[in-house]
């Protein structure tokens, strides 16, 4: 009898440790790079994953009171500058205890990214199977093709997006209030809910803004379904039920609102947002809805054929953001077959269902840029904060996690469907091939990793100190590199330095300010901005003969 108790028990614990053994499987893939040259190599670009390192390390220089939270030490003495680019907030939870812990700042980058797939990960697996009632096999399954998603490989450089992990903790927080009976646990859950989704909005506006952007287009596909179903009463009452966990998640939401007003809007009331001029530059085209990339395992080679002629749009990392073709076409099978179910039985989980599924196919369409223009006009001028939304292909990453859902919730409607036991086996057998296969389409052969550890660290290593007398600085770079390596150099050595430099990389600039190192009119822009500013105590950095020098300008 112990023997077999024991056996049991082992059993239990394999099955319980088998998600976890699948999220490391999927991360050692994902990650390889990192992982097969000892973290050498890091997840990301050699331009804006520097800023993000940079953006990370900001969160330990406020939490030891060197820098103002809003004002990182780059574009001086411009203040609110964080404004210009994401907080990567959220993202501290795991950096700042890794860098107390003794890893360097592009050490615990990476792991930062490596646990923020595992929260993503659990994420969904939770949600499925605790809300849904998804089986753990499929769970896992469905986890990993978002964990690892194709289109969230190819945005290494602007990880960044990986806010994204944490949406389905604030779907499962949500869902806890929802169900929950007690009103002080449905308030809880709710404020929590909100609280996180907030710290996501603040962390990352366009995981934030894309993710309430598919929230509403499926509660309004949701309602209109429930209100032809049902009438007005019974989806009345539906609502009513929810509002006290709509509130509570209001309630949690708004204090996160204050810090991002403080850093955001006086930014967005300089700038006034982006043009929809702006936003259409950087539209996908009607190909790119299959547009995975040039090094997806299983479509790149396809796709080279078809692209022959403009191989620039498989390597955009903001066109290539398709959800892979076989996730797609599982994700419009689930929605066809439920909707056929409806048919002949009304669900209120079905109508939920099709809803999701029809958020994916919306998110996909919604940014392309067709003949007769694009759908984008209508969020671009009656939702708020799109005309802060400039890559407005992005929504696909968000699709993709809309999309594991919706074939979750299906596929737990159709198991319900009237089936003998030997079709109930033909489908579950040939579902679980289908899902398998999507998750290997989510493997890219494309290198996420050009950004070298060794060379990093040597810059700041090799970076003697400033003189006591310099203030603030400004970089000198006779080797003639491209702009943002250079402002990103000196960004790098004024964090490492704790010395504020004039230079500076992001997505927005101040006013006045045009530094470019490789041009000749470099130093006249130098001089501009300090005059303008009345610096004093600025001093000059050559990064090719590391001499420091102070500078005066007439």
């Amino acid at each position: 009898m112990s023997a077999v108790l024991s056996t049991k028990t082992n059993a239990m614990r394999l099955s319980k440790a088998i998600p976890l053994i699948a999220w490391a499987f999927g991360a050692l893939i994902f990650f390889r790079r990192a992982f097969f040259t000892g973290f050498d190599k890091i997840f990301g670009n050699v331009g804006d994953s520097r800023l993000l390192v940079l953006l990370h390390e900001h969160w330990i220089d406020v939490l030891q009171g060197s820098t103002s939270w809003t004002s990182p030490i780059y574009f001086f003495p411009q203040k609110g500058v964080l404004g210009y680019s994401d907080t990567c907030l959220s993202n501290a939870v795991f950096y700042i205890p890794l860098r107390l812990a003794g890893l360097d700042m592009y050490a615990a980058f990476q792991w930062t990214l490596i646990l923020l797939s595992l929260v993503g990960f659990l994420g969904v697996y939770r949600l499925t199977t605790y809300v849904v009632g998804t089986p753990r096999y499929v769970a896992v399954l469905l986890a990993l093709t978002f964990a690892f998603s194709n289109n969230l490989y190819l945005k290494a450089g602007h990880s960044q997006m990986f806010a994204i992990y944490w949406i389905p903790l604030v779907l499962l927080a949500l869902a806890r209030s929802v169900v929950s009976t007690q009103l002080i646990r449905k308030f809880a859950w709710g404020g929590a809910a909100g609280m996180l989704f907030g710290l996501v909005v603040y962390s990352n506006f366009y995981v934030g803004w894309f993710a309430a952007f598919a929230a509403l287009l499926v509660a309004i596909i949701f309602l209109a379904l429930q209100l032809r179903a049902y009438g007005f009463q019974q989806t009345w009452k539906l609502v009513r039920s929810s509002l006290p966990s709509a509130v509570s998640c209001l309630v949690g939401f708004l204090p996160a609102m204050i810090p991002f007003a403080i850093t955001y809007l006086p930014v967005l009331k300089l700038n006034g947002g982006h043009s929809y001029e702006e936003a259409m530059s950087y539209a996908p085209g009607p190909g790119d809805l299959i547009n995975v990339g040039s090094g997806n395992i299983i479509w790149g080679a396809t796709l080279n054929r078809i692209f022959s002629g403009s191989h620039s749009r498989l390597n955009n990392i903001e066109l290539s953001l398709a959800i892979t073709p076989m996730l797609t076409a599982v994700v419009l099978l689930c929605g066809l077959m439920v909707g056929l179910g409806l048919r002949t039985k009304r669900s209120t989980r079905a109508h939920l269902a099709i809803s999701l599924v029809a958020c994916v196919v919306m998110l996909a369409v919604t940014p392309v840029k067709f003949g007769f223009g694009s759908l984008w006009t209508i969020p671009w001028h009656v939702v708020p904060g799109a005309v802060a939304i400039r890559a407005i292909n992005r929504g696909q990453i968000i699709g993709s996690l809309v999309a594991t859902i919706a074939i979750a919730l299906s596929a737990s409607i159709l198991r319900k469907s009237q089936l003998s036991l030997s079709q109930r086996r033909t489908w579950k057998t040939l579902g679980v091939a289908v899902l398998l296969l999507t998750v290997v389409e989510q493997y890219n052969v494309t290198d996420s990793s050009p950004l070298d550890r060794s060379d990093e660290m040597q810059l700041i290593v090799s970076t003697p100190d400033p003189p006591a007398s310099c203030r603030s600085f400004f970089i000198v770079d006779p080797a003639g590199l491209p702009t943002y390596q250079s402002n990103l150099d000196a960004m790098i050595i004024a964090q490492s330095k704790h010395l504020p430099t004039i230079n500076g990389y992001s997505g927005q600039l101040p006013a006045g300010w045009a530094l470019d190192p490789s041009t000749p009119q470099y130093l006249d822009g130098v001089r501009a901005w300090i005059n303008v500013h009345g610096l004093t105590n600025v001093c000059s950095y050559d990064r090719v003969s590391k001499t420091w020098e102070p500078i005066t300008f007439s």
